[in-house]
């Protein structure tokens, strides 16, 4: 075949390349030379007495290689597709040239040498006789004892017969962006390497391979980016040595250092035309993956979330408003419409400072969805309070998607209000038999209140309302209790001026709390983390008596950057702490602040799970899961990072005399596994970390899933000071007794919303089992959930069956070390104490 041939490729090219693709061998006529290469050992004294390459000749050569760099750099510069013929024809005609130079590298460095017959002779065969080399030849190039990683290289020529070699390509190379080592092989197919058992002195070094259960930290140090100290790098001698394994005996030869040179030139040609197609390619290219991801996020930057949330900010910096959504209800005083307010304020304040802006769309229509506002974009915040639940953050039914939650602003129980002696039943368990038989409930349609009511009493006893037009229905008769939070159930003076003037009592009675929290876009990450970064400053003030007049004692933070460092200040002076605002707004409106609304000081318990909601709703197939959750299902296993510690994760033989994990964070992400792949907590790959910040970066390069033994804070939600970006926690599984570790988190990405979400609510899976006393016997009590899809309806029940509940994981792993107590327990009805939590890292 002609060099303009185009068939016969080591492997695929696009048609632009194939002109400048070496032919077959078994065409080319490979000139000989007797000494070209000396073999290192005595014969060659013996045998060769000449230079491996005369300085004329090297002279010559490099001439050459500048007139085809020139050629290069001009057809490489002609990148529009008017031209493109044009550089393919240069190309090929390039092609010619280096054949041409080719013939005279390979006559000065000939492999032959005087012994070189008796060896052809002498290697092992094929059972066919037809002198081809064992499975057992392979050789690797190297450059300067360091493995060769280059970009896809063309193939190249081959010598014939036994013992002959030829560079076959990148090892697995499909793109630019591959690492691997050049290969050189025999011509029978080479025998695939265990790559669980390669080590460093294997061939196969440059790939990266993690067992589930690798804890070495040659792992951390390829992960992190960081250079491999099991091998000093040498100065770069530009000499190729081949390493010739045949089972029986080993020789090694030198290479001259021009068939290196020859082989850059080639690889800048094969550069040039990449550079020459690029603008015409626009699909992703694939990262190998050992390669980290480098610059997650530049720190001098202040975009740390997506585009939309970042220009949430910047279009209320820019018009100088924020637009909030505020809930009216039967009888809703100006002081219970002003805590809502106050919030929206703090929340201005810390975008805009002290002359800061709202205003307000009310939310009335019964007829809208819930949260249309909202996802419409007509405003950018709810702060009149909605629980945060499973539904709402996974799949909630009137958006078809997740929404973002604060931690909570306020934890309002629920009662009941109405005829006296159906208030009665209610406060008897919702008896609803005998005299209690007629009992009508109205409750709003699409709330956690609902879904309450609808478990524990039949549907023919619930009437739903649109909105909170609770009164208004109770008034006109369509039941005879309404079952709403504190703060909503109608006064007396509401009923009279409803113009019911019958018997009515509102219940002193505190059923289940309920976290009220404020509502963002999911996609508003950033946005969603300024927002609940107010909301804990607010929190935080008040544990530490920092108020609206004393606001400027309150510490600066960076780390929204620059323009946001008095953005806690702000909101202090604007609205006043957490406390402060309660009592001046649902006080003063006659409802004192119950111990429930305190901020937990950490001697007092703090467990506490949130409501399920309508996790029924099965998960509409037009709204995929996002591509990380999709990515780890496909993959097959979740890749777990942790840190040994005692009680959370320690290293144990098992029988198969492989190392096993035990401890609080080896269980819950095997609870994950289970959760995901229908009760099979083999499911999961531990990467062990030396310390946190070895995590985040993982976490951040995307080379684990989830980060267990994490600790959440101001920086590590808005921007963690290794990676530059902030992470997404679950509620805390443990809490500590000092700043640095005050909590125990799973850390996961805040781009991975689905993921995020089935993480944040297995944990909370756990508390929930002990809170209804279920175990891992009882298991199958849990509810199905259909929000992650038909095929996790079984992720509380399998969780809760691996590991047990959050009783039996603390029993197993931290009872011996650290006896249950304080913030560690379930904060329970009827003795619920404080259970704000004041979030490390803001003083």
């Amino acid at each position: 075949m002609s060099m303009n041939g185009k068939k016969n490729q080591q492997r695929p090219l696009p048609d632009e390349l194939l002109g400048i693709v070496t032919p077959a061998s078994d065409d080319i006529v490979e000139p000989t030379a007797d000494c070209s290469v000396t073999k290192v050992d005595d014969a060659c004294n013996e045998n060769c007495g000449k230079e491996v390459l005369g300085l004329e000749e090297l002279e010559k050569i490099d001439n050459d290689i500048a007139k085809i760099e020139k050629k290069v750099n001009l057809a490489s510069s002609k990148k529009t597709s008017d031209n493109e013929v044009l550089v393919l024809e240069k190309l090929e005609k390039l092609d010619d040239d280096i054949e041409k130079l080719e013939k005279k590298v390979n006559l000065s460095s000939s492999m032959k040498t005087s012994d070189e017959t008796s060896d052809e002779t002498s290697d092992k065969t094929s059972d066919d006789g037809s002198g081809t080399p064992t499975d057992g030849d392979q050789a690797i190039l190297q450059l300067g004892g360091e493995v060769a990683p280059l970009p896809a290289a063309r193939p190249r020529r081959q010598q014939q017969g036994p013992g002959a070699y030829s560079i076959v390509g990148i090892n697995g190379a499909t793109t630019a962006n591959d690492d691997a080592s050049i290969q050189v092989t025999s011509d029978r197919p080479r025998r695939q390497p265990n790559i669980e058992q390669a080590t460093q002195d294997s061939p196969l070094e440059a790939s990266l391979v993690i067992d589930r259960t690798q804890t070495q930290g040659q792992i951390r140090d390829i992960e992190l980016g960081r250079p491999r100290q099991e091998r000093p790098r040498q100065e770069p001698t530009f000499d190729a040595v081949i390493v010739h394994h045949d089972g029986s005996k080993r020789r090694t030869v030198l290479v001259a250092s021009s068939f290196l040179v020859l082989a850059a030139i080639i690889v800048a040609l094969i550069m040039g035309l990449l550079g020459v197609f690029d603008s015409s390619d626009d699909s992703p290219k694939p990262q190998h993956p050992s390669v980290p991801k480098e610059n997650i996020v530049d720190s001098d930057s202040e975009n740390v979330s997506s585009t939309a949330a970042v220009s949430t900010l910047e279009r209320i910096r820019k018009e100088g408003v924020l637009r909030c959504e505020r809930r009216t209800f039967d009888g809703a005083s100006e002081t219970m419409l002003g805590y809502q307010d106050s919030w929206c304020l703090a929340v201005a304040a810390g975008i805009l400072g002290p002359n800061a802006t709202t205003e307000f769309r009310e939310s009335n229509d019964p007829k809208a969805p819930l949260f249309g506002l909202l996802l419409d974009e007509h405003v950018d915040l709810y702060t009149s309070g909605y629980t945060h639940s499973l539904e709402r953050d996974v799949f909630q039914t009137t958006g078809k998607e997740g929404l973002a939650f604060s931690s909570p602003h306020l934890h309002m129980g629920t009662s009941t209000g109405g005829d006296p002696h159906h208030v009665s039943c209610t406060e008897n368990g919702f008896a609803h038999i005998n005299e209690c038989a007629d009992l009508k409930i109205c409750v709003s349609r699409g709330t956690t209140f609902f879904d309450f009511l609808s478990a524990i009493v039949p549907r023919r006893a619930i009437v739903e309302v649109d909105g909170l037009y609770l009164g208004g229905a109770f008034a006109e008769g369509l039941c005879n209790v309404v079952y709403s939070s504190l703060v909503t159930i109608p006064s007396i003076e509401a009923i009279r001026g409803l113009g019911f003037d019958g018997p009515y009592r509102a219940s002193e009675q505190v059923f289940a709390p309920q976290p009220l929290s404020h509502v963002t876009r999911q996609d508003d990450t950033e946005f969603t983390a300024f927002v609940g970064a107010i909301v804990d400053a607010l929190k935080v003030a008040e544990r530490y008596n920092i108020t609206q007049s004393t606001a400027e004692s309150f510490p600066l933070t960076d780390v929204f950057g620059k323009e946001y460092q008095r953005m806690f200040q702000h909101a202090l002076a604007a609205a006043g702490n957490h406390g402060e605002i309660h009592h001046r707004h649902l006080s003063a409106s006659g409802f004192p602040k119950p111990p429930l609304e305190l901020v937990n000081i950490g001697a007092t318990p703090l467990l506490f799970s949130y409501p399920f909601g309508g996790i029924s709703q099965k998960r509409d197939s037009d709204f995929p899961l996002d591509d990380a959750m999709l990515e780890i299902i496909k993959r097959g296993f979740v890749r777990c990072a942790i840190r040994l510690r005692p009680g959370f994760a320690v290293v144990v033989e098992n029988e198969a005399n492989q190392p096993y994990y035990e401890g609080m964070d080896a269980d819950l992400c095997r609870a994950l596994s289970a959760g995901l792949f229908q009760g099979s907590t083999d499911m999961v790959e531990f990467v062990h970390v030396e310390t946190p910040e070895d995590g985040y970066v993982l976490l951040a390069n995307g080379k684990v899933d989830v980060f267990a033994g994490a600790t959440k804070s101001l920086q590590t939600t808005v921007r963690e000071p290794t990676t530059g970006t902030g992470f997404a926690f679950s509620t805390p599984y443990f809490f500590g007794y000092s700043e640095d570790e005050d909590n125990t988190c799973l850390a996961s990405r805040l781009d991975a919303h689905d993921w995020r979400e089935f993480v944040f609510w297995t944990v909370m899976g756990v508390v929930h089992a002990e809170e209804n006393g279920i175990d891992k016997a009882t298991s199958n009590l849990m509810p199905e959930v259909f929000s992650f899809g038909d095929q996790f309806n079984r992720m509380f029940r399998d969780s809760v069956l691996a590991v047990g509940n959050y009783g039996e994981l603390y029993e197993r792993n931290l009872e011996s070390l650290v006896p249950r107590g304080g913030r560690n327990m379930l904060n329970q009805s009827p003795h619920q104490g404080p259970q704000h939590y004041a979030l490390p890292g803001f003083l």
